[in-house]
Order: C-alpha cells, then structure tokens, then sequence
C-alpha cells in the first residue's frame, strides 16, 4: 500500500507531534507515557532513515567507517548515537521542561531544546552543502 506523497513526508512528524499531544494531555499516565516514547522513537527512526537514504554523500560515509574499523581513530562515536544525538537531546529537553517544572530545569530544557535544533541545522546545512557541490561536478 502506497501512501500519498504529503502523508508519506510528514509521517515522522505526526508521530513525534501525536507523542507532544499525549505528554500534554495525559501527563500522569504511564500508558499515555509509553505510547509517547514509542511514537518518539518510531518518528526519530523513520526521520533518520529517510535522511540516510537520500544522501548523497554515502559512499564517503562507508570510507569512514571503514578507515574506523582499521583504527585510523582514536575516538569514535557509533553511528546510531550519532544520528540520534539531536532526538535524545530534544527528549530531554522536553523531559525536563515538562516532568521537573522549575527554572533550573526550565533553563535545563530550554539549552538542551537549542541543542537539538543547533544539531538538526548544521547537519541539514552539511548535507545540503555536499549535496549541491556532488551534484555540480
């Protein structure tokens, strides 16, 4: 089955939107608490599987890693962290914002939120950037 082009790009986003509704509205519900971290995960897993694919940088990527797996580095960060990083500071964020409620944790959140988005533009950028500069040569 084949879902319309609009409800097929915005999916991740109405997970990860549904997920924002519950933590509102059933706050105190440990059911309504683990539909919301199932529909965050599903959303951030598909939104990261779809970035993957369309980049075009992929095969510079399977060099890394394999320069990696040779121990050309000395730190290293797995892929799946990686890629997950700005989702896992976007959950805290909104973890501490909603769940502590006072201004430590309001400050707390409101950095970790800027994070997640400082994190997502920068590699939106990166991979913009690349993508244009291959798609010239």
């Amino acid at each position: 089955m084949k879902l319309p082009t609009p409800l097929y790009e915005s999916l991740p986003y109405f997970y990860i939107g549904v997920c924002a509704v519950l933590l509102s509205l059933f706050n105190n519900s440990n059911p309504a608490l683990l539909s919301a971290l199932a529909l965050y995960i599903f959303g951030s897993i598909i939104w990261i599987k779809r970035s993957n694919y369309r980049r075009r940088d992929r095969r510079e990527q399977r060099l890394l890693l394999a320069r990696i797996s040779r121990g050309a580095f000395d730190s290293y960060t797995p892929q799946w962290l990686y890629e997950e990083q700005p989702f896992i500071y976007l959950a805290a964020g909104i973890a501490c914002i909603t769940l502590l409620g006072n201004p430590l944790a309001l400050i707390s959140g409101s950095l970790l939120l800027l994070a997640s988005i400082t994190v997502l533009r920068a590699r939106f950028i990166n991979r913009h950037t690349f993508n244009t500069a291959s798609s010239e040569v």
